[in-house]
């Protein structure tokens, strides 16, 4: 079936009789997506939320320079207290694809919010250069959580399993949690020590 993200009336249609909406994109889409969910007495959400740990995200988030994120989270905090729709998050940090010389984009990710060419965070493949931070304002190593798209997809599919009424605000998780400088160290190994920041 073919929607139209714009047409509320017309995504309230075609999700009745849904129990469970898996948003995987941001932005005024979303925002009406979750306003159908609502209309269309959907019991349970997931927005396309798969970043960092919502406890951790900065007020200003440079990665999010629009807002959707944050829109979506509000928006949907609003439809919480006027409806029955639960909503949760799965935190997993960076997806590891987006180090791919194609990108995320060769995943079909990332298209509608700028993530899915090569080189659009910390380094590029492709061009051999990264651009990153070793240390936060406090003088501490930064450090990411990375997890593989596939692995989430097999998180999201045991918690399914488990039974969306039993889910929490936010399910976490992570592959792997490495500074910014391994992060830059592997991939330079992998092309043979040619990356340079």
């Amino acid at each position: 079936m073919v929607v139209d993200y714009n047409d509320e009336n017309s995504l309230a249609y075609a999700l009745h009789g849904v129990n469970l909406v898996i948003c995987t994109f941001s932005g005024g889409e979303q925002v009406n997506l979750i306003t159908a969910a609502v209309q269309s007495g959907v019991q349970f959400f997931v927005p396309s939320e798969f970043e960092g740990s919502l406890e951790k995200r900065p007020e200003n988030d440079q990665l999010d320079p629009y807002s959707y994120s944050s829109q979506a989270r509000q928006h949907l905090r609003r439809c919480a207290r006027s409806s029955q729709m639960k909503w949760t998050v799965f935190s997993c940090g960076i997806f590891m694809e987006r180090f791919l010389p194609q990108g995320l984009g060769s995943l079909a990710i990332g298209y509608g919010s700028n993530l899915a060419n090569v080189g659009s965070y910390i380094l590029d493949m492709n061009t051999y250069t990264a651009e990153c931070v070793e240390k936060n304002p406090r003088g501490h190593t930064v450090r990411v959580c990375m997890t593989s798209v596939y692995d989430v997809a097999q998180f999201i599919v045991a918690a399914i399993d488990l039974g969306p009424a039993n889910w929490p605000r936010e399910f976490t998780m992570r592959g792997d949690r490495l500074s910014l400088r391994d992060i830059v160290g592997q991939c330079s190994r992998t092309l043979n020590g040619k990356l340079t920041s």
